[in-house]
């Protein structure tokens, strides 16, 4: 049995396609850690309205505390 000669065409298309399924599974990986970045966002938000709220309903004086 004779083995197919791989032209050069062949080649290009295969590392093209290599290359889009790489992109393509990075591309899912940076939406997932977009997605989960914006709940912690939203949730982190939500803390700090309800603590708003309770503060100005009670009338309380707020400490805010910067982290770098």
């Amino acid at each position: 049995m004779e083995t197919l000669p791989i032209n050069i065409y062949t080649m290009i298309l295969t590392v093209w396609i290599a290359i889009l399924i790489a992109l393509n599974i990075y591309q899912y990986l940076v939406q997932r850690a977009a997605l989960r970045i914006a709940e912690i966002l939203f949730v982190m938000s939500r803390n700090v309205r309800e603590k708003a709220n309770q503060v100005q309903f009670d009338g309380q004086d707020v400490e805010i505390i910067v982290a770098y």
